[in-house]
């Protein structure tokens, strides 16, 4: 047997406490300031790319065996480019 609805005309019903509202969200920027960026990263921008698996890992093995980072391999990259193309070039000038 289904339970009676109420009638409009017995009064009001018992008054229930208001719900608290959590503040509103701030708006996404990007980062969170939770987590700042690191030194390393402060005026610096993201490159990325797509490459094979089997040159992922050529560059794993070379910066491995050599004591390199996938950092230093990118810059090391990017200062060539520049050479090779007559640009200015940022690495070393601690810029990049």
């Amino acid at each position: 047997m289904m339970a009676r609805r109420p009638s409009l005309t017995m009064g009001p019903s018992p008054q229930v406490a208001p719900v608290e509202r959590a503040p509103p969200l701030a708006p996404n920027t990007g980062h969170s300031p939770r987590s700042p960026k690191p030194p390393s990263r402060v005026g610096k921008v993201q490159l990325g790319g797509y490459l094979s698996p089997e040159a992922k890992r050529q560059l794993d093995i070379f910066a491995a065996v050599n004591g390199r980072t996938i950092q230093s391999l990118v810059e090391e990259m990017v200062d060539d480019f520049a050479r090779k193309h007559g640009l200015h070039r940022l690495v070393g000038s601690g810029k990049i």
